[in-house]
């Protein structure tokens, strides 16, 4: 095993000449077990460094993140494939592969890529691996992801799996789609990382601190105590995911979600855990969006937590159904608002809306759990809100899906109209042991709407009210439930 130094072939490191030729003929010289390193200098690649199939237990080594910069700069054609001329590109089958103390930067800027997924250049883009680190790096300013794990860009069927990657301690920001993309990997650790103000300013449909990716299945995957600021669409992203624990992250200030968990291929169990959620405001986070959906206006809507299955449509994997089951737990939501937005460019408030817990209902079964939380926020919408997609009637869905809100901290002011906790084809509710703080956005006077209202298409089969604080309406309205447990509370329904 060897330290090989880019400097011995050439490379300078003074940040004028081209370095390319000499850190290839360097990357040439290593054998299995290498240590490939960067005296501390900028040296500027002009075409991408391949890192070949035969080099199992190489490290690629700075002299830390502020000191050894790679600088790219390739300039992606329209002919350009999609990531085969990102700056690293590690070939499939690697094991043992670690890239520390080093940044990469790439010098085009990411404005010229005018579609959302137009860019085709990551900074470090991984295939079939296994066991790899990544430490104490900054990536900055691709035009696709910062760092990529992903098996099957580059056209293969057969979904091959990355297995072991750590990513931790280190730095992404102002990469064009995402910070960090996570495909078909089992085995994933995500920690200590900063992802800061990824996505374009103006483009609402790309901007993620960290994404596992709709086109592949990431599984077994935690992230954690990272913090994910100002990026433009969102914090945390799993459109895909098997087994996925968010925990003990510092979320804040991104463009529409928070942390979202949601979609055709999320499943197993989903857990979120002692994350703070803050500082959601429109005037402040979401970068002048212009850009919208088939379905709602990006700028109308802001998100806490999202979880769910937003889609309808085919509901299996393998023939099997997907379990799924989603623990909210431990979280502080806290400074969401949509005050900020009621200018005069908009008919009314209720062109608004602000979820700071949101259930995408179109699932066949499934749990999910709100516990212990705490809430303070002002002017939003609803507290906790189990509905359909934006697109078709939102009640025309089968529903098998429990729910338990317990030992949470509300406090918010809500519209005169809306309900605290609303629910649509709920099997089974409970909502048990929670403290509500909830005033009137109109008069600031204390709430006395109802605090569950049911909805949709199928009966409720179980509702159960009870040992909560701060509950002055009625405990519940809309559709009645087959069994109800509400046994200290004088009320019994709202009138229809």
């Amino acid at each position: 095993m060897e330290r090989v130094s880019v400097a011995r072939f050439g490379a300078r490191g003074e940040g004028r000449e081209d370095a390319t030729a000499a850190v290839q003929r360097a990357i040439a010289a290593l054998r299995p077990g290498d240590t490939l390193y960067f005296p501390a200098g900028e040296y500027r690649i002009a075409s991408s460094l391949i890192i070949g199939r035969n080099l199992h237990g190489l490290s690629i080594q700075g002299a830390g993140r502020e000191h050894s910069r790679l600088v790219y700069t390739f300039r992606q054609e329209d002919t350009t494939p999609h990531a085969a001329h990102s700056l690293l590109v590690f070939e499939r089958g690697l094991r043992n592969v670690a890239v520390e103390d080093l940044e990469f930067r790439y010098a085009i800027p990411i404005a010229e890529i005018r579609e959302s997924y137009g860019g085709r250049i990551h900074g470090l883009f991984f295939q079939v691996i296994e066991n790899l680190t990544v430490a104490r790096v900054s990536v900055i300013g691709f035009n696709h992801g910062g760092l990529a794990v992903v098996t099957q860009a580059l056209g293969e069927k057969e979904a091959e799996y990355a297995k072991n990657v750590n990513v931790r301690d280190s730095q992404f920001s102002g990469n064009r789609v995402a910070g960090v993309e996570i495909g078909n990997a089992d085995g994933v650790l995500v920690e200590r990382c900063l992802f800061y103000h990824n996505g374009l300013d103006g483009d609402g449909g790309t901007g993620y601190g960290l994404a596992g990716l709709t086109t592949e299945l990431p599984r077994n995957v935690v992230v954690r105590e990272n913090r994910a600021i100002l990026n433009v669409r969102k914090g945390i992203d799993f459109h895909a995911g098997e087994n996925v624990t968010i925990e003990k992250n510092t979320v804040a200030r991104n463009g529409l979600f928070g942390i979202f968990a949601a979609g055709d291929k999320v499943g197993g169990e989903v857990k979120i855990l002692g994350n703070e959620i803050r500082d959601m405001h429109r005037e402040t986070t979401q970068h002048d969006l212009k850009l919208t959906s088939p379905t709602f206006t990006y700028k109308q809507t802001l998100f806490g937590i999202y979880v769910g299955r937003p889609h309808y449509g085919k509901q299996t994997r393998e023939g099997k159904a997907i379990p799924r089951r989603f623990t909210i737990e431990g979280n502080l939501i806290h400074r969401l608002s949509e005050a900020a937005v009621r200018r005069p460019d908009f008919a009314s408030t209720q062109e608004f809306h602000v979820y700071p817990l949101f259930a995408a209902m179109n699932m066949d079964r499934g749990a999910i759990l709100v516990r212990n939380n705490r809430m303070r926020v002002q002017d939003v919408t609803r507290l906790f809100t189990a509905a359909g997609n934006f697109t078709a009637n939102e009640f025309d869905f089968p529903g098998a899906v429990d729910f338990e809100i317990t030992g949470n901290l509300f406090a918010a002011r809500l519209p005169p109209q809306e309900p605290r906790l609303y629910f649509a084809n709920a099997r089974q509710v409970r909502v048990t042991n929670n403290r509500f703080v909830v005033t009137d956005q109109a008069t600031r006077a204390n709430r006395r709407g109802a605090l569950v209202f049911l909805h949709g298409s199928y009966e409720t089969e179980e509702l159960a009210i009870a040992g909560n604080q701060g509950v002055v309406g009625p405990p519940w309205s809309g559709r009645q439930a087959k069994s109800l447990l509400l046994p200290d509370l004088p009320f019994r329904r709202a009138p229809p």
